[in-house]
């Protein structure tokens, strides 16, 4: 069946966390004074892989990097338990508020791409998705944004079945582009999509039937009319 609208992800998918978490951990940093050297970073790194990241396998299965705008705190305690609670209360703030997770550098043009040919729709597990598209000026390149919550979260199938409704395709006419294995690969397929994996991250899944696997947005459009 042909693809009738192509639905996105949001957070590792068309926005850079990476990059924001580390702009916000050198601000933290300053803030608790404690010294910006790679031994500093790569302990908070591995807190907040710790706490954002889910596993299996031993395999990365999905990155819920929003979570830090909610919870900042608890990675920079466990990271620094020995230093001033003052100082790491301080240094976890100027953190959360230097979070500003910025596009890809393909996701614009890729949205412009897909636009000319498919109607676009968002669907994210992240309850600050509207205002996080507000701010970067996308919200009205989607026909329509669906905030999963719970307990239908992805990789619900409701959460996917939600979204085809809201854009006016049955799951079977919709292809689903996003960067987490569990919630956006194996749960778009389950629902009965087309799973389109944004691999940035090099990780290693097999993939099941129906999806595909690119290691960005560019070219998006030529893998859909495969």
């Amino acid at each position: 069946m042909a693809i009738e609208a192509v639905i996105f992800d949001l957070d590792d998918t068309l926005i850079d966390w990476p990059s924001a978490i580390d702009r916000a951990i050198e601000a933290g940093l300053s803030a608790a004074g404690l010294p910006s050297e790679p031994l500093t970073r790569d302990s908070l790194w591995e807190e907040i892989r710790g706490y954002t990241w889910l596993r299996r396998g031993g395999l990365v299965v999905d990155r819920a990097h929003w979570k830090l705008l909610f919870e900042p705190q608890a990675p920079w305690e466990r990271a620094f338990p020995l230093e001033a609670k003052p100082a790491v209360a301080a240094g976890a703030k100027r953190f959360r508020e230097a979070l500003d997770p910025q596009l890809f550098e393909d996701a614009v043009a890729t949205l412009d791409d897909l636009a000319a040919h498919w109607p676009l729709a968002m669907l994210s597990n992240a309850p600050n998705a509207k205002h996080t598209l507000g701010r970067l000026g996308l919200l009205d390149r989607f026909v329509s944004v669906t905030l999963a919550d719970d307990p239908y979260r992805k990789p619900h199938p409701r959460a996917f079945e939600d979204a085809c409704a809201a854009a006016g395709v049955a799951p079977a006419q919709a292809a689903y582009v996003g960067d987490s294995f569990a919630n956006d690969v194996e749960g778009a397929v389950n629902a009965g999509l087309r799973a389109i994996w944004v691999d940035r991250f090099g990780d290693g899944h097999m993939l099941p039937p129906r999806a595909l696997r690119v290691d960005g947005l560019a070219g998006l459009s030529h893998v859909l009319v495969r």
